[in-house]
């Protein structure tokens, strides 16, 4: 893919005949589609060799969400396309070649692998875009369309050919080291309680279900709070500049130093301050946005004299908190006031994609008053009547009438 040409005019025409705007608004939604699989290209691109810390941000998403302006759903999105394109390179080269578009793509990316996609982008072409979104809801990934699976069985259950499919989603999430510390020891401690081996999937389910039996008090049915536990994660430093670890029980895991930093600079503050700095900043990342891990940052740092005062401090997540304490953050201001978190590499220069508005706009004619019983005159002639005829009908026993308002097909 080439660079866009940063001196490119959309020009925008006015009174253009019916084959001249078809053959725009095609044009304009091609452009739309190509638009969205570069932005996934170089998302992944971006995730794929950890580059969005350079730019300030702790993941491609966070970037995209921050810099680019998009719903973190669409970012999520976008990202997870641009992988998965470079695996389904056939659904791929037909969106590139301009066969589908890109709803249909992503449609694809749900269910087609490389056995099946032949069939996926076959049917994709037959079928407009809301008849394949519902055959890709009753699909299974893996699946050909109509219920078959990549190794040439029949489909049962869960297949586009009939049956109701097993609902499945899928969770992801990418944690420091702390937090993957944290993550194993709870999966370890539960595998010890219910004396049985535990998948990612099983702890999860376990752990949701306990936090929704906790009472409000923090007390939980059938489970008693323990001071001290054999499952522990500690963070440990020799000197944060040059030896980090975090040790679960007697093995050590390296973390990088700016994430111990930013633990210990956390942890210094006492639990009623940082308790009402989350509360006030919202309980989320100050720069990224995100609600998970949240520590909150000394502005002026504690090693310069900065205090552990609310005014002094900001909430950010440990992935932003240890991007400041690598030196790719800045933190300025006052939290509430001038506030100012800016990545050292700065804000890229946007090319001019300009739009050029040509030509006179139609004119619009104005609305009519609606008309109300005191305009009606007491001596109707036939020009009165033919001037408000939109206005006023006659009933069954010949009184005239006012026609009730109707709403525009433009909710106007």
């Amino acid at each position: 893919m080439s660079m866009a040409n940063a001196n490119e005019v959309v020009e925008l025409v006015f009174g253009l005949d019916v084959p001249e705007m078809r053959q725009r608004l095609a044009v304009a939604a091609r452009r739309v589609d190509c638009g969205e699989r570069e932005l996934a290209f170089y998302l992944w691109d971006m995730q794929l060799r950890r580059l969005s810390p350079l730019a300030g941000y702790p993941d491609a998403v966070s970037y995209a969400v921050c810099e680019l302006g998009m719903a973190r759903r669409r970012a999520q999105e976008s990202v997870a396309a641009g992988r998965d394109l470079l695996e389904l390179k056939a659904v791929d080269q037909t969106f590139c070649t301009g066969k589908i578009g890109w709803s249909k793509a992503l449609l694809l990316l749900r269910v087609a692998m490389p056995e099946t996609e032949a069939d996926w982008i076959d049917k994709a072409k037959e079928v407009d875009c809301r008849e394949l979104r519902s055959m890709v809801r009753r699909a299974k990934k893996g699946e050909r369309p109509g219920g078959g699976t990549g190794d040439g069985e029949d489909g049962g259950k869960g297949g586009g050919g009939g049956g109701l499919p097993t609902l499945t989603f899928r969770i992801a999430a990418e944690v420091d080291a702390v937090g993957y510390e944290e993550w194993t020891q709870a999966k370890r401690k539960l595998q010890a309680e219910t004396g049985s081996a535990m998948s990612d999937e099983d702890a999860v389910r376990a752990m949701a279900q306990l936090v929704l039996s906790t009472r409000p008090d923090g007390s939980v049915p059938g489970r008693e709070r323990v001071e001290e536990s054999i499952y522990k994660v500690v963070v440990e430093a020799e000197r944060a500049d040059v030896r980090a670890n975090v040790r679960a029980d007697d093995a050590d895991e390296p973390a990088p130093a700016a994430e111990v930093a930013a633990a210990a600079s956390d942890g210094s503050v006492s639990d009623a301050v940082r308790e009402r700095v989350l509360a006030r900043d919202g309980h989320r990342c100050k720069h990224c946005g995100r609600k998970g891990y949240l520590h909150v940052h000394h502005i002026l740092w504690e090693g310069r004299g900065g205090k552990g005062v609310a005014r002094n401090l900001t909430s950010l997540c440990s992935s932003c908190h240890g991007l400041v304490h690598d030196g790719l953050l800045f933190v300025e201001g006052v939290p509430g006031k001038d506030l100012r978190i800016t990545p050292r590499a700065g804000m890229p220069a946007v090319g001019g994609i300009q739009v050029s508005l040509t030509g006179e706009p139609p004119t619009i004619e104005p609305v009519a008053r609606l008309l109300t019983i005191d305009d009606i005159p007491d001596q109707i002639d036939f020009a009165w009547l033919r001037e408000h005829d939109d206005q006023i009908e006659w009933t069954k026993d010949g009184r005239l009438k006012l026609k009730k308002p109707r709403a525009s097909a433009f909710g106007m």
